[in-house]
């Protein structure tokens, strides 16, 4: 039997969370026409009047309405993501909702792991990649740093089992800690301080799998899931996630044909303007042009600061 698609929702009127997850459920509709797709939502988010929340409900197969002490939109949604083996049954992969699904996932459902992940923020040029200012926090808890690879947590798979409820349970237990003590609810650091020293069978996912292109382009090329990070959607015009997402808002309208077209493209920015988008789309000769384009403008710079 296959899992669940889960995802995590907190939201309130000044942001875009609750339209980005709907517009990343779309695109899992369209490449995973069979999902079982579960919702975990904050009681306050859930009991909203807002129209986009009533969506929500609708176009999830499960919901998971959770009742926890008032904070902030960004705790909730690290409380439930951290938790969500206590409150899903059955083997899932959890998705964040900056994403926009580009290929069918089903084969997930053959790993025989207790957990998956990809690497955060580099594809292949690095085993161990940890942020600078996670590096700091780990040093203010006496964490030891990461020997292994460092985990981006947007893409998760879980089986439903002992081992795995109890690595949850120790990554819960870490996430408190450097909540406490750091200030800032992260859900990645104890995550990868609780991986570095379990024995979990943990399997490390090719980057297809969290094609981080809001860091690196290249990782679009023959990505699953396209991980766009979210931000500045009053503005940003690059990327479907951001037009379907400002679009649901302002006109209660699905864009599901500028959904279709990413998936048939296989990228998610609305135009390949730099030389890593044409590269990462095999487009080499379009890239090869943008580069003597840049070099031709280097040079014509070099120039006239000479004279």
């Amino acid at each position: 039997m296959n899992g669940k698609f889960a995802y995590v929702l907190s939201s309130s009127e000044s942001d875009y969370f609750s339209e980005m997850t709907a517009v990343s459920l779309a695109s899992l509709r369209l490449t995973n026409p069979n999902a079982n797709a579960v919702l975990l939502i904050d009681s306050k988010s859930r009991n909203s009047e807002r129209p986009i929340i009533s969506r929500l409900v609708d176009d999830f197969d499960e919901i998971v309405e959770i009742d926890i002490e008032d904070k902030s939109p960004y705790y909730f949604s690290r409380y439930m993501k951290v938790k969500s083996r206590d409150f899903i049954s059955g083997d899932f992969l959890y998705i964040d909702g900056d994403t926009i699904i580009l290929k069918n996932l089903e084969d997930i459902w053959n790993s025989e792991n207790d957990l998956c992940g990809a690497l955060d923020l580099s594809s292949k040029n690095f085993s161990v990649n940890i942020p600078q200012d996670q590096i700091d926090s780990f040093r203010a808890l006496g964490w030891a740093k990461n020997k292994g690879p460092y985990i981006n947590c947007g893409v998760l798979y879980m089986k439903d089992n002992a081992e795995v409820r109890k690595f949850c349970d120790e990554w819960f237990r870490n996430w408190i800690d450097f909540g406490n003590i750091v200030k800032k609810y992260y859900d990645q650091p104890s995550f990868n301080y609780s991986l570095d020293r379990s024995d979990l069978n943990f399997h490390l996912l090719s980057q297809d799998w969290n094609a981080q292109v809001g860091w690196t382009p290249l990782d679009a090329r023959d990505a699953r899931i396209a991980h766009v990070f979210s931000g500045q959607f009053e503005t940003r015009q690059d990327t479907v996630l951001h037009l379907a997402s400002r679009k649901l808002r302002d006109e209660g309208v699905m864009d599901i044909d500028l959904l279709k077209e990413a998936i048939a493209n296989g990228h998610v920015w609305t135009s390949l303007d730099t030389i890593k988008k044409n590269w990462a789309m095999r487009r080499y000769t379009a890239a090869a042009g943008l580069a003597v384009k840049r070099v031709g403008r280097e040079l014509k710079s070099k120039i006239s600061m000479a004279s």
